[in-house]
């Protein structure tokens, strides 16, 4: 039933396939805590406290229940992982990180590939590789995780670990922004502007720029303000989402 509820608070958090509730995610979140919890609703609550994202801000809430976290390292290794990366309730330590996320890689979780796969093109923990950071994107995309098409998509954009193609980058771009991820309409939009991967359309542009900016993202600069009041832009989801 946790589980459940969860997942349920997660889609009204994200947005994802639908509206971005924020206030039912977090009263969704606070059940599964108040029920006895599971890694992932600690995780999220902690998120949210420490941004003051749908809740007023505390950072003592927030280290609380990062605290709790870290006992699930055996069976929730991505979460705990996630919190060594970003000193979340203990002292940050990259190296650990990236070996809980390996850990979790080969419990065949699909988003740890796609974290360690950012680890790898950044050299965060690891040393940096592009060519298995795409590889890792690749096959996390390949088996459902949608913020990894988003940063494949990114690696046929640029030519991060490979060859350039504008027009694969496009289809995936199109593909994770149809979940609703902000960053993927956002690029999406650009492909649009800017024609990488189809035809130049602004009005199709400021489409998708819109669609972004409801999320109230920071300002791109490159954009100007008559295609979208607010857009925050990341080579790579964060990790929390």
């Amino acid at each position: 039933m946790n589980q459940a509820t969860f997942s349920l608070a997660y889609l009204y958090y994200g947005g994802l396939g639908g509206e971005k509730r924020p206030d039912k995610a977090i009263e969704l979140f606070q059940q599964v805590v108040q029920n006895g919890g599971i890694p992932e609703a600690y995780y999220q609550l902690g998120i949210c406290y420490m941004k003051g994202d749908g809740v007023e801000k505390n950072t003592i809430r927030a280290t609380e229940l990062f605290k709790k976290v870290i006992q699930y390292e055996t069976s929730a290794p991505t979460i705990v992982g996630n919190c060594f990366l970003y000193g979340y309730g203990i002292e940050k330590n990259e190296v650990k990180a990236t070996q809980l996320f390996k850990k979790a890689i080969e419990d065949g979780d699909i988003g740890a590939m796609n974290i360690l796969g950012a680890c790898y093109l950044e050299g965060i923990g690891v040393e940096k590789n592009m060519m298995q950071a795409r590889t890792l994107f690749s096959e996390s995309a390949n088996r459902g995780c949608i913020y990894a098409k988003h940063n494949l998509a990114l690696c046929y954009l640029n030519g991060y670990g490979g060859n350039k193609d504008q027009l694969k980058a496009f289809q995936l771009f199109k593909e994770s922004a149809n979940h609703n991820l902000p960053e993927s309409e956002y690029m999406l939009g650009k492909c649009y502007l800017y024609g990488m991967g189809v035809a130049k359309n602004r009005e199709e542009a400021k489409k998708y720029f819109d669609k972004a900016a409801k999320s109230n993202y920071t300002i791109d600069h490159e954009i100007s303000k008559d295609m979208a009041d607010t857009l925050w832009i990341s080579r790579f989801l964060p990790f929390d989402i």
